[in-house]
């Protein structure tokens, strides 16, 4: 049937309306096509707001050239093009097309509100191409399903409506609508493995096999079926392995079959928001951190995250950054007190009457934020002695790497409150006595 207007609009009326379509236009013939096409179906588009997003990457040496022309195609197609201007050059040792998508997206996402959809032009054969791509890095089910139609973005959400048609059929609707389109000599770079792909693999695949755009797009669509049950399942089981506490059961995790334990690993450290770690990392962290004895401290690391364990439990995290323990810092205890990042978080004093820190003694002063070095104690209001920070964070199950992290905060030189922990005795508010309390929020 080929592509048209009118198939454009049975597309989109599959997905979640949207007060405003904002088209990543980078003038190269997908982008052309989806642009051109919907401004012809703008009266069957009623109430959606139609605009151009154009990232100049800075790459090639007529990328100014090309932002003009898409302003100028923009005008003549009666819709509003922003120009974004990004820093894509890659960081050593960092993918030149990774470093590229990720400057663009970065900077698409800000552009987004809620209630709008930001259009892309990827198609069938570019579909293809990623599972292709990601079969061969040994991808899993989350990988091999490739590109979605739909998914949360900035604030609203990326669509996807050119996924069901062909490059070709692209190509037949521009010439025949004789529209022109920007040809980034990148595109034609075999170094690139998603070109070698296109240009020289995914021909003689083609040759054999006719239909292997609808056949790997229909492959990615299972495997997206197979990635939603194991998150699902991985819900399921992170409830019950965390028991609403920080960090996982190490006997919970143990009590699941293997590739439940990977499933479940997988699937927590993306709702952490970490990078997943490759095959070798998370079989380290099944045979070192998880089988490692209650008093050990196993570490494993990856570019972006680290997993650690401490008694019964794993944790994991963005790598700790180094964290001078001898630094302080002075403080007036009115306004909030912003902490350094390897600390991380806010200081905010709060007044209070009948608990928290005597107001008088706190208003006194001096006051100086500071961090444990090993030997401090404290006289908390609801114990009947002293006792070391040492013993007091053993008791409460605080990791380690957390305990020379933690705020003290110092009136004169005594010690008078520990965040999260609690306040001295000899600084504690009087029933009815006007009194400050400190939270620390992350």
């Amino acid at each position: 049937m080929g592509f048209s207007a009118d198939r454009l609009v049975k597309v989109l009326q599959q997905f979640l309306p949207c007060h405003s379509y904002r088209v990543a236009y980078s003038g190269g013939l997908d982008s052309q096509v989806l642009l051109y096409s919907l401004v012809q179906i703008r009266s069957q588009l009623p109430g959606i707001a139609l605009s151009a997003l154009h990232v100049d990457h800075g790459l090639n040496l007529r990328s100014g050239q090309w932002s003009q022309h898409c302003r100028e195609t923009c005008a003549g197609l009666g819709v509003r093009c922003e120009v974004i201007k990004v820093n894509a050059y890659p960081a050593k040792g960092e993918s030149p097309e990774a470093a590229a998508r990720e400057a663009r997206y970065a900077a698409l996402r800000d552009w987004v509100k809620e209630g709008e959809c930001l259009l892309t032009g990827q198609h069938q054969d570019d579909q293809a191409e990623t599972v292709l791509l990601q079969l061969l890095r040994g991808g899993g089910p989350h990988g091999l399903a490739a590109m979605a139609g739909v998914m949360p973005f900035g604030q609203g959400s990326l669509l996807r409506p050119l996924l069901p048609f062909s490059r070709a059929e692209l190509k037949a609707y521009a010439e025949q609508e004789g529209l022109a389109w920007i040809e980034d000599p990148s595109n034609f770079d075999v170094g690139f493995d998603r070109n070698y792909l296109r240009h020289q693999v995914l021909p003689l695949l083609r040759q054999r096999w006719p239909g292997l755009g609808r056949t790997l797009s229909r492959a990615a669509r299972h495997q997206a079926d197979a990635a939603w049950i194991l998150d699902y399942q991985g819900q399921q089981e992170l409830m019950a392995v965390s028991g609403g506490e920080p960090g996982l059961s190490v006997q919970a995790l143990q009590a699941l079959a293997p590739p439940q334990r990977r499933n479940l690993l997988r699937y927590w450290f993306k709702q952490q928001g970490l990078p997943l770690p490759d095959s070798a990392h998370l079989q380290r962290i099944l045979e070192e951190v998880l089988p490692a004895s209650e008093d050990a401290q196993p570490l494993v690391t990856w570019p972006g995250a680290e997993v650690r364990r401490y008694r019964n439990r794993v944790y994991v995290q963005k790598p700790l950054s180094p964290h001078e323990v001898t630094m302080a810092f002075a403080w007036k205890g009115v306004e909030p007190l912003i902490l350094p990042p390897e600390v991380g978080g806010v200081l905010v004093p709060k007044m209070t009457r009948g608990f928290g820190l005597d107001a008088d003694q706190w208003q006194r002063g001096p006051i100086t934020v500071r961090f444990r070095q090993g030997g401090e104690r404290i006289h908390l209001t609801d114990r009947s002695s002293s006792c070391t920070l040492k013993k007091i964070f053993q008791e409460r199950g605080i990791p380690p790497w957390q305990r020379a992290r933690i705020p003290m905060i110092y009136v004169g030189e005594k010690l008078a409150l520990v965040a999260g922990i609690g306040v001295a005795r000899d600084f504690a508010a009087e029933p009815g006595r006007e009194g400050v309390i400190i939270e620390w929020i992350p």
